[in-house]
């Protein structure tokens, strides 16, 4: 008797088949890292819209595009229902900060170890919950 393996994802290493490197602006070295879970620093908006859309193509569910690079999963629904127009990224990244309820949710939407900032972020005296820092706060 044989027996199926489903495997995480229905997405594995993707290469780009382009002897190119350059497209249009794009860096298509970082577009091929960002579809492959090694989100490069310093990637532009265009290089995400034109990797989530490359991921959207390859049958890639909307949560694994938002897991793999690291925006919402809301993001990626409007940057689909907005035809891959990398303006809708604009305001939408931003590194989430350790010690903040977003920074201990982008450990567990990684699968990283939690932080210590991240285990016992600040809370509310009142309601007990925790709370983000004020805007301009030093880390």
């Amino acid at each position: 008797m044989t027996t199926a393996t489903r495997l995480a994802s229905p997405v594995t290493y993707i290469p780009l088949p382009t002897a190119r490197t350059v497209d249009r602006g794009l860096d298509l070295i970082a577009v091929e890292r960002a579809i492959n879970n090694e989100l490069p620093e310093g990637i532009t908006d265009a290089e995400l819209a034109r990797a989530a859309r490359i991921l959207h193509e390859r049958d890639a569910s909307l949560a694994e595009i938002a897991r793999r690079l690291d925006v919402s999963q809301d993001a990626i629904k409007t940057l689909k229902n907005k035809n891959w127009d990398p303006d809708v990224l604009a305001n939408r990244r931003g590194k989430a900060e350790c010690g903040t309820v977003q920074g201990r949710m982008r450990h567990v939407r990684h699968k990283e170890t939690i932080c210590e900032a991240c285990a016992h972020p600040p809370v509310s005296r009142t309601s007990g919950k925790p709370v983000a820092p004020a805007l301009g706060a030093a880390s």
